[in-house]
C-alpha cells in the first residue's frame, strides 16, 4: 500500500459523544512507529493511549475536544514511551472529516517520529545557552552580522554586554539593529558601513574603529573586529568583536600632546 512508503503512520481516529475511541483503519508503519501492530491498536486502542506520557495524553485530549467544537486541524507533538522505557517524541497532525454519525467525530491523520529533530532543536538550545554564558564574561561584544542582499542589515546574535557598551539591550539590537546604530554619530555610522563594504570586498578580517554614544551619554571609542566574511541563503554573515578602547585612544592623545610639547 502507497500509506506504508510513508514515513509515518496514516490513521483514521473515531470517537463518540460518550468518549469511546476507535481506529478503523492505522497502516503497517504504526509497528515502526508505535511498536504496536495495526491490529493490536484497532483491537486495544487503550493499550495505545496507556504509553503515551499522561501530561502529554491530557493536551491531545484538549486538543480534540477543541477541534471537534470548532472543526479545526490538530497538530501537536506530544512524548511516547517504547518497549525499553525510553521516551520518545512524536507529531500528529489530523483534521475532522465528515461523518454519516452526528454522535461520532472522525478524524484523518498522520503521526510521525521527530525525535531526531528534538535532539537536534535540544542540542541546538544547549550550544546557544553556552554561547551566551560563555560571551557574558568575555571582556567585549561578541556579535554575527548579516547584511542582506538589499544592503539592510541585521544582528543574528549580540551578547548582553552590548548594554554595559552602548546602552542598547540584547533584544532591542537583535529586533533591529537601528537601535544600535542610532548611538553613533553619522560618520562613524558611515565608517561602519565602509568597513562590511571593504570586508566584503577584499575578503579578509578587518579592523577598525569607530565611536558611539554609551549609556551616559559620553562618546567611546570603539575598535571592531570582522571575520572572513561568509555567503548564506539570504545574504552575507560577519563574526565579530566590538571593545571599548576609549582608555587607549585618551593615552594616545596625551602621549601626542606631550610629543607636541617637547
Amino acid at each position: 500500500a502507497i500509506t506504508d512508503a510513508l514515513p509515518g503512520v496514516v490513521y483514521q481516529r473515531l470517537e463518540s459523544l460518550s468518549g469511546e475511541v476507535a481506529y478503523p483503519y492505522i497502516s503497517d508503519v504504526a509497528s515502526e512507529v508505535f511498536e504496536m501492530a495495526a491490529e493490536d491498536i484497532a483491537r486495544r486502542p487503550e493499550r495505545l493511549h496507556e504509553r503515551i506520557v499522561a501530561e502529554d495524553l491530557a493536551g491531545i485530549a484538549e486538543a480534540l475536544a477543541v477541534s471537534r467544537r470548532e472543526r479545526s486541524l490538530v497538530s501537536l507533538d506530544f512524548r511516547f514511551r517504547r518497549r525499553n522505557g525510553e521516551l520518545c517524541w512524536l507529531r500528529t497532525r489530523c483534521r475532522p472529516a465528515t461523518s454519516a454519525d452526528s454522535e461520532i467525530m472522525v478524524w484523518n491523520g498522520f503521526t510521525e517520529d521527530v525525535t531526531a529533530e528534538k535532539e537536534a532543536q535540544a542540542r541546538a538550545e544547549v550550544l546557544q545557552r553556552r554561547l551566551v554564558e560563555i560571551t557574558a564574561t568575555v571582556p567585549c561584544v561578541v556579535f554575527q552580522l548579516r547584511r542582506e542582499a538589499d544592503g539592510r542589515q541585521r544582528l543574528l546574535f549580540v551578547s548582553d554586554s552590548l548594554q554595559d557598551l552602548a546602552g542598547v539591550s540584547q533584544q532591542a539590537a537583535e529586533a533591529d539593529i537601528q537601535a544600535l546604530l542610532s548611538r553613533l554619530p553619522a560618520d562613524d555610522a558611515e565608517l561602519f558601513d565602509q568597513a562590511l563594504r571593504r570586508s566584503l570586498s577584499e575578503r579578509e578580517p578587518l579592523h577598525y574603529d569607530f565611536r558611539l554614544r554609551g549609556a551616559d551619554g559620553r562618546l567611546r571609542w570603539v575598535r571592531g573586529a570582522l571575520s572572513l566574511p561568509r555567503e548564506d541563503a539570504e545574504g552575507t554573515v560577519w563574526s565579530g568583536t566590538w571593545q571599548d578602547i576609549s582608555d587607549i585612544k585618551t593615552l594616545q592623545e596625551q602621549l601626542a600632546q606631550a610629543t607636541r610639547a617637547a
